[in-house]
């Protein structure tokens, strides 16, 4: 009986560090727009720009003042979180006017 109980608790155990190591290993997918310097979450659907140096904002939808349209390029990028901007400074740097790389367009990503 105690082996049944050590058995049991073993299974738990090991249940639940599969599944912390699953959850730890899902990224979400971003479109990242270098002219516009904005991020699009392809799961919830919404957009991060930044208002001023420090602040970003997440929207569905982007103020009049920033753009982006389906012809617009964008890099596909990836992380555990929606703190992605916080790469900013590197995304900038890689992937700047002229230097951009593994840069598609919507259409192209179907």
């Amino acid at each position: 009986m105690i082996m049944k109980k050590i058995m049991l608790a073993l299974l738990v155990v090991f249940g639940m560090l599969i599944t912390n190591s699953s959850q730890a290993q899902t990224k979400v997918k971003y479109y990242y727009y270098p002219q516009q310097n904005v991020y699009y979450n392809t799961t919830s659907h919404q957009y991060a720009y930044s208002s001023d140096v420090d602040t970003w904002t997440w929207v569905e939808k982007l103020p009049a003042t920033t753009t982006v349209t389906d012809k617009d390029y964008y890099v596909v990028l990836y992380s555990p979180n929606d703190e992605i901007w916080k790469q900013n400074s590197v995304h900038k740097m890689k992937y700047k006017d002229g230097q951009l790389k593994k840069v598609k367009t919507k259409k192209e990503d179907n």
